[in-house]
Protein backbone atom coordinates (compact mmCIF):
# COMPACT_ATOMS: atom_id res chain seq x y z
CA UNK A 1 0.00 0.00 0.00
CA UNK A 2 1.61 3.65 -1.07
CA UNK A 3 1.43 6.41 1.51
CA UNK A 4 0.45 9.34 -0.46
CA UNK A 5 0.73 12.39 2.37
CA UNK A 6 -2.82 14.17 2.09
CA UNK A 7 -4.03 17.44 4.12
CA UNK A 8 -6.75 16.03 6.42
CA UNK A 9 -9.51 17.95 8.34
CA UNK A 10 -10.93 16.52 11.60
CA UNK A 11 -14.80 17.64 12.76
CA UNK A 12 -15.83 16.55 15.75
CA UNK A 13 -16.72 18.76 19.58
CA UNK A 14 -14.84 16.25 21.39
CA UNK A 15 -11.70 16.95 21.65
CA UNK A 16 -10.49 13.32 22.52
CA UNK A 17 -11.30 12.27 19.42
CA UNK A 18 -10.33 15.04 17.53
CA UNK A 19 -6.47 14.30 19.40
CA UNK A 20 -7.03 10.87 18.83
CA UNK A 21 -7.48 11.09 14.75
CA UNK A 22 -4.65 13.99 14.56
CA UNK A 23 -2.42 11.56 16.17
CA UNK A 24 -3.35 8.87 13.61
CA UNK A 25 -2.95 10.54 10.70
CA UNK A 26 -0.11 12.54 11.55
CA UNK A 27 1.81 9.25 12.43
CA UNK A 28 1.19 7.87 8.83
CA UNK A 29 2.49 11.21 7.43
CA UNK A 30 -0.64 13.30 6.63
CA UNK A 31 -1.25 16.66 7.37
CA UNK A 32 -4.14 17.17 9.98
CA UNK A 33 -6.36 19.93 10.82
CA UNK A 34 -8.61 20.32 13.85
CA UNK A 35 -12.18 21.92 14.36
CA UNK A 36 -14.49 21.43 17.22
CA UNK A 37 -17.58 22.38 14.95
CA UNK A 38 -18.66 22.06 11.51
CA UNK A 39 -18.87 25.80 11.21
CA UNK A 40 -15.57 26.42 12.12
CA UNK A 41 -14.30 24.20 8.89
CA UNK A 42 -16.79 25.71 6.91
CA UNK A 43 -15.70 29.84 8.06
CA UNK A 44 -12.05 28.18 7.76
CA UNK A 45 -9.24 28.86 4.72
CA UNK A 46 -8.76 24.57 4.95
CA UNK A 47 -12.50 24.35 3.36
CA UNK A 48 -10.78 25.14 0.24
CA UNK A 49 -7.39 23.32 0.66
CA UNK A 50 -7.93 19.81 2.31
CA UNK A 51 -8.08 16.74 0.26
CA UNK A 52 -10.14 14.76 3.10
CA UNK A 53 -13.07 15.67 5.98
CA UNK A 54 -13.70 13.41 8.73
CA UNK A 55 -16.38 14.61 10.17
CA UNK A 56 -18.47 13.67 13.31
CA UNK A 57 -22.02 13.09 12.47
CA UNK A 58 -23.58 13.64 16.43
CA UNK A 59 -22.70 17.61 16.70
CA UNK A 60 -24.22 20.46 17.94
CA UNK A 61 -25.75 23.40 15.36
CA UNK A 62 -24.57 21.93 12.15
CA UNK A 63 -24.57 17.84 12.12
CA UNK A 64 -22.26 15.72 10.13
CA UNK A 65 -24.71 14.69 7.79
CA UNK A 66 -25.54 18.57 6.83
CA UNK A 67 -21.59 19.34 6.60
CA UNK A 68 -21.91 17.02 4.33
CA UNK A 69 -24.39 18.35 2.27
CA UNK A 70 -23.12 22.00 2.32
CA UNK A 71 -19.78 20.10 0.93
CA UNK A 72 -21.32 18.56 -1.74
CA UNK A 73 -23.27 21.72 -2.68
CA UNK A 74 -19.79 23.49 -2.90
CA UNK A 75 -17.51 23.73 -5.61
CA UNK A 76 -14.95 22.04 -4.03
CA UNK A 77 -16.88 18.51 -3.27
CA UNK A 78 -14.15 16.94 -1.13
CA UNK A 79 -14.37 13.61 0.33
CA UNK A 80 -16.25 13.38 3.54
CA UNK A 81 -16.04 10.19 5.95
CA UNK A 82 -18.42 10.49 8.67
CA UNK A 83 -17.79 8.69 12.15
CA UNK A 84 -20.65 8.26 15.01
CA UNK A 85 -20.40 7.19 18.65
CA UNK A 86 -24.49 7.13 18.63
CA UNK A 87 -26.40 4.64 17.75
CA UNK A 88 -28.21 5.17 14.70
CA UNK A 89 -31.51 4.71 12.81
CA UNK A 90 -29.93 4.32 9.31
CA UNK A 91 -27.99 1.86 7.98
CA UNK A 92 -24.35 2.70 6.62
CA UNK A 93 -25.53 2.43 3.00
CA UNK A 94 -27.50 5.57 4.35
CA UNK A 95 -24.68 7.65 4.76
CA UNK A 96 -23.33 6.41 1.61
CA UNK A 97 -26.17 7.23 -0.13
CA UNK A 98 -26.17 10.47 1.12
CA UNK A 99 -22.64 10.91 -0.20
CA UNK A 100 -20.08 10.11 1.91
CA UNK A 101 -17.20 8.15 1.16
CA UNK A 102 -16.72 6.45 4.30
CA UNK A 103 -18.53 5.64 7.36
CA UNK A 104 -16.98 4.14 11.06
CA UNK A 105 -18.55 4.12 14.29
CA UNK A 106 -16.54 5.64 17.42
CA UNK A 107 -13.87 4.07 18.42
CA UNK A 108 -12.75 4.08 14.85
CA UNK A 109 -10.44 1.06 13.56
CA UNK A 110 -7.40 3.15 12.60
CA UNK A 111 -6.12 0.69 10.29
CA UNK A 112 -9.63 0.54 8.27
CA UNK A 113 -9.80 4.15 8.71
CA UNK A 114 -5.97 4.92 7.05
CA UNK A 115 -6.67 2.18 4.14
CA UNK A 116 -9.48 4.08 2.96
CA UNK A 117 -7.53 7.30 2.97
CA UNK A 118 -4.71 4.99 1.46
CA UNK A 119 -7.33 3.87 -1.33
CA UNK A 120 -9.08 7.23 -1.75
CA UNK A 121 -5.66 8.90 -2.36
CA UNK A 122 -4.80 6.28 -5.03
CA UNK A 123 -7.96 6.31 -6.74
CA UNK A 124 -7.59 9.90 -7.06
CA UNK A 125 -3.68 9.70 -8.47
CA UNK A 126 -5.14 7.31 -11.80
Amino acid sequence: MVNVRRSIAVVDDDVRVLESLESLFESSGHRVQLFLSAQEFLDSSAVRTVDYIVSDIGMPNMNGLELLERVKSSVCKTPVILITGRSSQHSENFYFEKGAVGFFRKPCDGDRLLSLIDTLSQDLNR
